[in-house]
């Protein structure tokens, strides 16, 4: 059997969510089922993580039937060493694939205490990130998502992070496989009596937040796009809130600072307010496209 690597992702990935009463229909080609995933996401009709997760299981998917066929041609190039620019582009992304797809295969069957065998990490141990996450977890090809929820969570405790990520999500195969490669490691305890970490993060987190109230631009301070879907602006909300109440301002000696608090709980309050109501929504944009961001 002959297979190629640019196959119909998108077309499996769509059976998948029609499967689970997730899509009314199936496209017909390849190009119509990638138009039709991306509408969705769009529209706030389907969440992007879950159709992220469900493309890359229809990628693993087809690259495991190439291992598996009884019979395949596979043309990676040319030559040993690829000469035309096209041909060392086709090896990259075919590397990339299959590492990526090889990375999701494995990290969706890893479990909490998998990752705590291979990292010997205490849930309460503070998540400390490495700058170089980024750029680590784009060659084993992680998901944007995941990576930001690992950024969301930076300072927070493993054990909340790993809490606050669905199953399919694959977090502590993420978690080991980042921790091996030196992008992530564990501080003091979260709770624990107020290390200079969890003050340093706490500090950063009441920065960032208050800088973006000053700013004025609710969608910049709910961390979501001017397309962003009622879902997400929920979800934005309620993690940012509750970021900023988990904070321990009196045990970290930041008390002077409940002020800012509760001026940044507020502003999200109203700024959810606004966004998931479309008349204000539009008239708020509207002033934004001015120059005169709401407050």
């Amino acid at each position: 059997a002959s297979l190629s690597f640019e196959g119909p992702v998108a077309l499996r990935a769509a059976s998948e969510l029609r499967a689970r009463g997730l899509l009314a229909l199936v496209p017909a080609d390849e190009a119509a089922a990638q138009d039709l995933l991306e509408r969705a996401v769009e529209e706030g009709d389907l969440d992007a993580f879950a159709v992220d997760q469900t493309r890359r299981r229809a990628a693993e998917a087809l690259l495991a039937e190439a291992v598996a066929a009884p019979e395949a041609r596979y043309v990676l190039a040319g030559d040993a060493a690829p000469s035309s620019p096209a041909a060392r582009q086709a090896a990259r992304w075919l590397g990339r694939r299959w590492l990526s797809a090889a990375v999701e295969g494995a990290r969706r069957r890893l479990g909490r205490e998998d990752a705590r065998r291979g990292l010997a990490f205490r849930d309460d141990a503070a998540l400390v990130l490495d700058a170089r996450l980024r750029a680590r977890a784009a060659q084993v090809g992680l998901e944007a998502e995941l990576v930001r929820a690992f950024e969301r969570h930076a300072g927070d405790s493993v054990g909340a992070f790993l809490d606050a990520l669905p199953p399919e999500a694959g977090g502590p195969g993420a978690l080991l496989a980042l921790g091996a490669a030196g992008v992530i490691r564990f501080g003091g305890r979260v709770g624990g009596g107020g290390s200079g970490f969890r003050l340093e993060a706490a500090r950063a987190r009441l920065d960032r937040v208050s800088a973006a109230v000053a700013v004025g631009d609710y969608f910049a301070l709910l961390e979501v796009s001017r397309e962003a879907s009622a879902r997400e602006v929920e979800a934005a909300h309620a993690r940012l809130t509750a970021g900023l109440r988990r904070l321990a301002l009196a045990a970290l000696g930041l008390e002077h600072r409940e002020g800012e608090r509760q001026e940044a709980l507020a502003v999200l309050d109203e700024a959810r307010d606004v966004l998931l109501d479309a008349r204000l929504r539009a008239l708020y944009a509207e002033a934004l496209e001015h120059g005169e961001p709401g407050g």
